[in-house]
């Protein structure tokens, strides 16, 4: 222990005279040099274990996963004067469209887990993502009221994988390493705010809102493939207890 290369550097009779007449201190300074010595071990400990690529791989595809639907999210917020000057609307009209989705979101996330809690986590992930994907893809609408279909569709999808994504992400890590994973969906949910929505914005201006939520489609088709290779790990076990 520490307190022992202490004794063997200063000498013990020095040691016990420099806490002389003050027992107290010294059992203090004693337990208090062993934790420190304690918590070093521990350190160096985890510095030598390491997530595996088995590991980092799938939790790369569910970081990704969290980025592109909190972009799909927040994306119409910065093209809803395009959407409204496409269909001639209004853009408070337009912006229902976040109204619905975030309603949607708050009354389905509960029945849609109840209704789909049987499934195996890896297959309900793996197809609530190609969903999304698709709903994205059909956002090419000829009126305002068509495209709030696949809108309700794209939310009812967000509803479901932000109930599977913290699961998802701690099945594919050991059980040391379920912080980090959890930290890795936030760190998605933060990057789709500082970044996902001004590429967002900027697919719209320079190729129109509709290949904005087409880009977001073609990422998700890509995720999903991604993670079928990659997301063996994950736990076939269904989220029922």
């Amino acid at each position: 222990t520490l307190v022992a290369v202490f004794e063997c550097s200063l000498g013990r009779a020095n040691v016990q005279t420099l806490f002389r007449g003050h027992k107290y201190a010294l059992f203090i300074f004693q337990k208090t040099v062993f934790g420190c010595g304690k918590l070093l071990f521990r350190k160096e400990l985890l510095c030598k274990v390491k997530l595996t690529l088995k590991e980092w791989l799938p939790l790369l595809g569910i970081t990704v996963s969290a980025f592109i639907f909190n972009t799909s999210e927040f994306m119409p917020i910065g093209l809803l004067h395009d959407i409204a000057d496409s269909f001639h609307i209004t853009e408070a009209h337009a912006g229902v469209l976040i109204t619905v989705y975030s309603w949607i979101v708050m009354l389905l996330s509960l029945p849609l887990m109840l209704l789909l809690n049987k499934l195996i986590l890896k297959r309900l992930l793996l197809g609530t993502i190609a969903l999304f994907g698709i709903f994205q893809m059909v956002a090419f609408s000829a009126s305002y009221g068509m495209l709030m279909y696949p809108r309700i569709g794209v939310a009812c999808t967000h509803s479901v994988f932000w109930s599977i994504a913290s699961p998802a992400a701690v099945s594919v890590v050991s059980e040391k390493f379920r912080s980090l994973a959890l930290s890795m969906v936030v760190t998605g949910t933060s990057i789709a705010m500082i970044l996902g929505l001004p590429l967002g914005r900027i697919i719209g201006l320079h190729m129109g809102w509709n290949m904005a939520f087409f880009c977001v489609g073609i990422i998700a088709f890509i995720t999903t493939a991604y993670l079928i290779l990659y997301s063996r790990k994950c736990r076939a076990e269904s989220l029922s207890p």
